[in-house]
């Protein structure tokens, strides 16, 4: 079930992160996506960086223990389905904001 929520919030992120970072590389275990490989194509030295399921609880952490900025709503969403392992509230926009979370360990980029 954890699993399937953390593979869950990859693949969602996908399609969340696309104004910032481009998918190199997918990953799978069986049918769950739970790696990909992303470049940052904001930043001018184009870093990439690898998101698996670790990442994912990485980033969860990180909002959980400091909110980053977020909005009660949006905090609120991310910490409830991630205490329920119940991806179905979640949108491509909450999945950004952890894997930017899990990866830079703050809010880099903001879609506006």
């Amino acid at each position: 079930m954890r699993e399937e929520f953390l593979a869950n919030v990859i693949a969602s992120s996908v399609r969340g992160i696309n104004y910032w970072a481009e998918i190199t590389e997918y990953r799978y275990t069986g049918s769950l996506l739970t790696n990909i490989c992303i470049r940052d194509v904001i930043d001018e030295a184009k870093p990439t960086y690898r998101v698996n399921t670790k990442t994912i609880e990485k980033g969860v952490e990180k909002i959980r223990q400091s909110a980053l900025n977020m909005d009660e709503a949006t905090l609120t969403t991310i910490l409830v389905s991630d205490t329920k392992n119940d991806f179905s509230t979640l949108q491509k926009e909450h999945a950004d904001l952890i894997v930017q979370a899990g990866v830079f360990g703050e809010l880099k980029y903001t879609l506006v």
